[in-house]
């Protein structure tokens, strides 16, 4: 097995009286190491009982829509198209807008009326802006799903902007390692290393890590992520460092998404460290029932990212990639720079 500490995935949720869940309501979560995907940690459960069938391993085989888990996947597709065009500077206008006949509204069921960043957008999760921007660029996001193993959903003909895909947490939690990682994408796998006779080193067949981003897009993409937690809009701001963090040294930089599909039967978070990535998704595997309202509302899947500050790293802090520079403490590229994305994984 990879080496590492193996985090109590229940988290937070358990300590705010909303745990356990109604017995159809799942949980999975995965932790990897961005350097080279080794597995941390995988946990799963039904009804607050963990899990010990094959076939109820959500962590590693749930197939569920990734709601807004995939807005920093599409805006580092748009940061990366080469022509220099967008950054977490460009702005939009939150206000109705349309994909074909179906009309796009926010969570929240309201909208701001006014100009905003992406930075700003991605913190306060505006679908929106996700699909404006999606527009022009959905071929390009579609080959970037289909590259880190998203899945999908024919049925569903909403913009893939909005998270139609459809993905187990292991692999969004590799996906957003990669942001982490230069921009390299790394298959998760459990075995880091495997001896034979004579303590001899054997092989192992796994698939090799690939460039996903440029390097200059994966170091915007996760700054534009610990926006999610440390701007005025943010919308997980509980996951700033507590004080003993800090005085702990645990202060390490995190950013992290939330994602909801509109008849909450999936509530998702996934996050980032300089070290490693997390997802967890909490909802009905088969698609029937709602996730019960306090544990959506309460945002309990993105309160357990907050356990990858209590993991040990070596890495406390991303290097930064030539060409970057910053505007009133945000990354951006350099003016004239425009990073392009390699092609994605087949």
């Amino acid at each position: 097995m990879t080496r590492g500490r193996r985090p109590n995935c229940r988290g937070a949720s358990t300590a705010r009286g909303d745990w356990p869940p109604p017995p159809g309501i799942a949980e999975g979560a995965a932790v990897v190491d961005v350097r080279g995907g080794g597995i941390i940690a995988l946990a799963s459960s039904t009804g607050g009982n963990p899990s010990s069938d094959a076939g109820r391993q959500w962590a590693a085989y749930a197939q569920r829509p990734v709601a807004s888990t995939v807005k920093p996947l599409l805006y580092a597709t748009a940061f990366g198209t080469g022509d220099g065009d967008l950054t977490q500077f460009s702005t939009f206008t939150d206000t109705a807008t349309r994909y074909g006949s179906q009309a796009i509204r926010n969570n929240s069921g309201t909208f701001l009326g006014r100009a905003v960043t992406v930075r700003e957008a991605n913190a306060r999760s505006l679908n929106t802006v996700a699909v404006q921007v999606g527009t022009g660029r959905e071929a390009a996001l579609r080959k970037v799903l289909e590259g880190v193993n998203y899945n999908e959903d024919s049925a569903n003909r909403s913009s893939p902007a909005l998270g139609t895909y459809r993905a187990s947490p292991l692999t969004v939690a590799a996906a957003y390692g990669s942001f982490a990682n230069g921009g390299t994408l790394c298959p998760p796998h459990l075995l880091a290393e495997v001896y034979g006779v004579g303590d001899k080193p054997l092989p192992l067949r796994r698939r090799e890590c690939q460039p996903l981003w440029d390097p200059v897009v994966a170091y915007e993409t996760f700054d534009m992520l610990t926006g999610a937690v440390n701007d005025s809009a943010g919308h997980v701001q509980f996951l700033r460092p507590t004080l003993f963090q800090r005085l702990s040294g645990k202060a390490m930089p995190l950013g992290a998404k939330s994602g909801t599909t509109d008849d909450v039967n999936d509530t998702w978070c996934a996050g980032v460290t300089p070290q490693y990535a997390m997802a967890v998704w909490i909802g009905d595997p088969d698609g029937r029932q709602s996730v019960p309202v306090n544990l959506y509302r309460d945002q309990a899947a993105c309160r357990e990212i907050a356990l990858l500050r209590d993991l040990p790293h070596d890495i406390r802090n991303l290097e930064v990639p030539p060409g970057m520079t910053r505007v009133g403490g945000v990354a951006v590229p350099i003016p004239g720079l425009n990073p392009r994305n390699p092609v994605p994984p087949s």
